[in-house]
């Protein structure tokens, strides 16, 4: 997935070695930095499955400052997870913390832990709704195969429920609502 962002820089003074402290303070690795052309690297395929913070996530970042903008491309690797509305959030977030840094200095450490709590909320979230509707359709679903003999519909309808229960959470509704 990828994320672009460009935005005018108010002062031009130094915005490469504020570009690097920030991504390096968010983990990044500084990999290439050519001029004002900078890349950084961060994460691993193996990582995606251990964490709902997309900015934990394996990706590539390169950063193109010229004159008074920068541009900035966020590739990520999000397999093992679903990017939702959380996730974009929390991109989002970022993003307009290093714009926030870059341009005017305000702190930015205090937004990345609060918008990695919220995700991490937001995760167990997901796997608690897809526990309980794979236990709540699926165990109705397990009388009926060992009723019929047929086992594979214990496996479909608990699947079926564990998918169903995280597009509720995906789609923003409250457990009340469902």
């Amino acid at each position: 997935m990828y994320k672009p962002i460009e935005f005018e820089i108010t002062d031009p003074t130094q915005v490469v070695e504020k570009t690097i402290h920030f991504f390096t303070r968010s983990e990044f690795k500084l990999v290439e930095q050519n001029g004002n052309n900078l890349k950084f690297k961060k994460g691993s395929i193996l990582r995606n499955g251990f964490t709902f913070d997309p900015l934990k996530w394996k990706s590539d970042l390169t950063v193109e400052i010229t004159g008074n903008k920068i541009k900035a491309k966020l590739d990520i690797a999000n397999t093992g997870q679903s990017m939702g509305n959380k996730e974009e959030e929390v991109l989002d977030s970022f993003f307009k913390s290093y714009k926030l840094y870059v341009n005017e200095g305000l702190d930015f450490e205090k937004a990345h832990a609060d918008a990695a709590q919220k995700i991490k909320k937001h995760g167990w979230n997901i796997v608690l709704w897809a526990v309980l509707g794979a236990v709540v359709i699926g165990v109705p679903a397990g009388i009926i195969a060992y009723l019929t003999g047929i086992k594979s519909i214990l496996t479909t309808g608990a699947i079926f429920g564990a998918i169903l229960g995280m597009l509720k959470v995906q789609a923003g509704k409250k457990p009340k609502d469902l």
